[in-house]
């Protein structure tokens, strides 16, 4: 009998119990009400580092080191403590603020180390060594020469600023993260469990697979309809690309093109409304915007950088002379529809509850939706119990990494806050700029996209608008352009070599170098490097202003990245030269800045550019034909 019940009690068991109770406490409160700011986002956190500890100690997450294991135990305690703690002190914290006891400081200092050791452990050194500078920073300031000069703050205030109040640890962060990340996490879990993934793969192959380099094509279109419900580019490539690598690959394109073309397309998924990633509602939140704003704000340039990739993979494929996928590898697409199209219904329900609901609302109703479509499934593709608990599994430690990111983001951002460095470091760039808006934009790009290849593209774009945003809206940039432009730049750096993570995914899975993976995704992306410049210099291309100069903003944004992928690939209807890679770059540029005349000479050049090619290609048929 105690065997039979021991074998119940395993490390794996109570991972999955933690997990599912983490997934069902944010669907509870976001359902009947949620704790006050402090108290929410601390549980959020300590079930975050509680669960991740567990699984170092079973080896399924991080390094499995000794020390990670012996240590796990005792992390897991100090955690729960400190939850514990803040619990019964709140009220006392809150008004005895200045003259903290002794153990308040020992709590504060615990959370802080312990941010720091799992951020540390969730995603390497770089993020909590930002972190560790920006704490020190803060304690030697009076150090400090010149503009980075300031007072200095004390141990006890830093440490109290940073783990009880809502500015630092517990700060806007990791309060999106633990209202409205965390319920689409979980709705995410449930879409994966119920096979829209797999359904959304199945669709864009019915549609496209059998043109021209159709797996290619598969790969950008299923990103995107994945991008709809991820949210992640690491996740995106092993979702899409376990499906849509091999396939490319059977077509005939090489492996190292094949990971890049998956890695680019993913990347696109936090650009992707509904659900743009945890990036977004953090925005939101600052901006203090709906989501949904954000959202439409973003479909124009996430379409954009669709179509860019989409047209780079079919000059390649015209370029190697590349077929279609044929007879079994492709379905009828009214199969697909019969045997899947339920499982549009809760991605729809998302999107038109987005407008009419808060995002936690719209979030849990489409969870029930999910829910509900499991039901009605036919055979073997109805959701079982044990599917339900098992999404809510995923769901739970899925949300883990963007918990102590965000926590670790706070002390960051925090720190440029307390200590007004964030406001000095915005006028020395602008002064580097001679305020003037495009070596504005250039240092802005630049430096979020380094950041952004140390650090998840939560803690740069976290980072970037605290530093950076706010130079850019004093020059005149209006605040949404502002943070969409760190925002895309922070993620684009997930395929910009040397640190290119959703390329070395791919590569993992095609079998090619992950370094050439990484520089063949960063070439077939570089149109999207341009999109927002395009939206800074004309808004139109983020739905703000005028109906029909939208219309030609985003006429003249197809025409600049077609013309650019030209320029990528070398073949324009054609093969093209140098020289003729420098006209179509040309013709790109003028096109992506929103001013008349530079559009009418971008026209005038793809124009010329046709009509060469049509005219060469013509002649080489005729002068192929025997007399």
């Amino acid at each position: 009998m105690s065997k039979k019940i021991s074998k119940y009690f395993t490390l794996q068991n109570l991972i999955y119990v933690v997990a599912v109770i983490f997934a069902v406490f944010h669907i509870y409160t976001s359902a009947f009400g949620l704790l006050t700011a402090v108290l929410q986002r601390t549980t959020h956190l300590t079930f975050a580092i509680v669960l991740l500890s567990l699984m170092h100690i079973s080896g399924q997450k991080g390094n499995k080191t000794r020390f990670t294991k012996i240590s796990a135990v005792p992390i897991i305690i100090l955690a729960i403590f400190s939850c514990v703690y803040l619990f019964f002190n709140f009220k006392g914290l809150v008004f005895r603020a200045g003259i903290e006891t002794t153990l308040d400081i020992v709590v504060a200092g615990i959370i802080l180390l312990l941010v720091l050791e799992m951020t540390r452990r969730a995603t390497g050194n770089v993020l909590p060594t930002i972190a560790l500078i920006a704490i020190i920073y803060s304690l030697f300031g009076s150090y400090m020469p010149g503009a980075l000069y300031h007072r200095g703050i004390s141990l006890k205030r830093l440490l109290t600023y940073m783990s009880f109040g809502t500015e630092g640890i517990l700060g806007t962060p990791l309060g999106t993260s633990a209202t409205y990340v965390a319920l689409f996490i979980i709705f995410g879990a449930f879409l994966n469990k119920s096979g829209t993934g797999d359904f959304f793969i199945r669709l864009a192959n019915s549609l496209v697979g059998r043109y021209r380099g159709g797996p290619a094509k598969v790969a950008v279109i299923s990103s995107a309809l994945m991008g709809t419900i991820s949210g992640s580019a690491a996740a995106n490539v092993a979702g899409t690309g376990s499906f849509t690598i091999p396939l490319m690959k059977k077509t005939g394109y090489t492996p190292v093109f094949v990971g890049a073309v998956e890695a680019a397309a993913s990347t696109g998924g936090q650009l992707m409304p509904p659900i743009m990633g945890a990036a977004a509602f953090i925005m939101a939140e600052i901006l203090g915007i709906p989501y949904v704003e954000i959202a439409k704000a973003a479909i124009i340039p996430a379409v954009l950088f669709f179509a860019a990739i989409f047209f780079c993979v079919d000059s390649e494929a015209v370029r190697l002379g590349l077929k279609g996928a044929e007879g079994d590898d492709v379905e009828k697409t009214s199969t697909v529809l019969k045997s899947g199209g339920l499982l549009i219904i809760p991605v729809v329900v998302l999107i038109v509850a987005l407008f009419t609901m808060t995002p936690t609302r719209s979030a849990l109703l489409s969870i029930l939706a999910c829910c509900i479509v499991g039901l009605l499934r036919n055979g073997e593709n109805r959701m079982k119990p044990k599917d339900y608990f098992d999404a809510l599994k995923e769901g739970g430690e899925g949300i883990l990494q963007i918990a102590v990111v965000c926590a670790c983001a706070g002390i960051i951002a925090g720190t440029l806050t307390l200590t007004g460095l964030g406001i000095k470091l915005g006028y020395i760039l602008a002064e580097l700029a001679g305020g003037r808006l495009f070596p504005m934009l250039l240092l802005t790009a630049i430096a979020s996209i380094i950041l952004g290849m140390g650090v998840p593209t939560t803690a740069s774009y976290i980072i970037m608008a605290t530093v950076m945003a706010p130079s850019l809206i004093r020059i005149g940039v209006p605040p949404l352009p502002a943070h969409l432009f760190v925002f895309y730049y922070g993620l684009l750096s997930v395929v910009t070599p040397p640190v290119a993570l959703a390329a070395y995914t791919a590569a993992g899975i095609s079998g090619a170098d992950a370094m050439k993976t990484g520089y063949a995704a960063w070439r077939l992306a570089l149109p999207a490097f341009l999109i927002p410049f395009a939206f800074v210099y004309g808004n139109e291309l983020l739905a703000m202003g005028d109906p029909l100069w939208i219309l030609l903003a985003c006429i003249s944004g197809l025409t600049s990245v077609y013309a650019l992928s030209g320029f990528v690939t070398g073949y324009f209807l054609g093969k093209i030269g140098t020289i003729g890679r420098a006209i179509m770059l040309t013709a790109s540029i003028c096109l992506i800045f929103a001013e008349p005349i530079s559009d009418i000479i971008g026209y005038v050049i793809v124009i010329s550019m046709i009509f060469i090619q049509k005219r060469k290609s013509n002649t080489t048929q005729t002068a192929d034909v025997p007399i």
